[in-house]
């Protein structure tokens, strides 16, 4: 078999291999939303109703946001969007306007509509407490960004709540959500393009 044969049954199998593995992977591995187009990316408990709301962010009157119309716990809001278990960059920014560094808002991942021990995981907070997530968020009426990696065991939803404190006192916008690339896929796509130069480079291109 020739040079460019073997070439070309390289490039071949690692594409087969590569959307093999897309094919395995059945669900979204990004995800963001600012708010400002409404909820349409998310759901309530069981997929039913939810105490979220869009509305215009108290700190500047230009931008919508997320609050909660009342305190709710057991998860209230869930995107609609199911990711696969791995490694993700969690991105967002929020707003706590209680003042007393209790303001509610929790960040969790969930395998449904619904927040129970044996299938969710609560991740960050404004509250602590024993079994809480972390309590991490800021609470002191300005809004503050965060960056987290979230390794989740098993596929799930993204979580949220306003678990504490009073109605609408927890803010939550600009959420991002991107997976970690497999390993195996960075190196199948590097063959590809290290093979595809090749062959480039031996036609004289």
């Amino acid at each position: 078999m020739g040079p460019n044969r073997v070439l070309v049954l390289v490039i071949a199998l690692a594409l087969a291999w590569s959307v093999a593995l897309g094919g395995q992977r059945a669900y979204a591995d990004s995800f963001s939303d600012d708010f400002e187009s409404g909820l349409s990316q998310w759901t309530g408990r069981y997929g039913g109703g939810h105490t979220g709301e869009s509305a215009t962010d108290p700190k500047d009157g230009s931008n919508t946001a997320l609050r909660f119309s009342a305190v709710k716990g057991g998860g209230d809001l869930f995107t609609k969007e199911l990711f696969s278990a791995g490694e993700y960059t969690l991105r967002f920014d929020y707003l706590g306007t209680s003042g007393d560094d209790d303001s509610g808002g929790f960040v969790g991942i969930s395998r449904d509509y619904y927040s129970k021990a044996h299938n969710s995981m609560w991740l960050f907070a404004t509250a602590s407490g024993p079994s809480w997530p972390q309590d991490v968020l800021i609470d002191d009426g300005t809004w503050h960004s965060y960056t987290f990696i979230i390794d989740a065991p098993w596929d799930f939803h993204l979580m949220l709540e306003d678990n504490r404190g009073v109605a609408r006192d927890a803010w939550f916008d600009n959420f991002s959500l991107t997976a970690t690339p497999e390993p195996t896929s960075v190196l199948l796509v590097g063959i590809g393009v290290f093979a595809v130069a090749f062959a480039r480079r031996r036609r004289g291109v």
